[in-house]
């Protein structure tokens, strides 16, 4: 539970950072529909909405995913990228290593969940 508070704190402040009065963009790359990765989603929304974030004021999502399908990976992070979101989530270990392999030059931050183990996955270097 507190490692949820602290990601949702987390990004918020990503998303206020240099904040204005126009609208978030935040683009979530899921892996499919799943009950646990849907739980994680709603969550994540949830706390955005809990520290003040109302979707479609402060916030717009663009979420998609791949049903599962890791051939459709880099088609849909290329897209959500071009968007040019101001936070990308990316949902579940697949989407995740891909998305840190291609998006390499980006602009925007990336922040991952749930991962079993991103040290690895080699999306962190260490636990601490």
């Amino acid at each position: 539970m507190w490692k949820r508070v602290m990601l949702t704190l987390a990004i918020a402040g990503v998303v206020t950072s240099g904040a204005s009065a126009q609208s978030r963009r935040v683009a979530i790359a899921g892996w499919g529909p799943h009950p646990t990765l849907n739980e994680t989603i709603a969550g994540f929304k949830k706390g955005l909405a809990e520290g003040g974030f109302a979707e479609g004021r402060d916030v717009t999502f663009d979420e998609t995913n791949v049903n599962f399908d890791a051939a459709l990976i880099p088609q849909m992070l290329t897209r959500l990228a071009g968007a040019q979101p101001d936070l990308m989530v990316t949902v579940a270990t697949p989407v995740s290593i891909a998305a840190r392999n291609q998006l390499r030059s980006r602009s925007f931050p990336i922040v991952f969940m749930p991962i079993a183990d991103p040290v690895h996955a080699k999306l962190v270097p260490s636990w601490d």
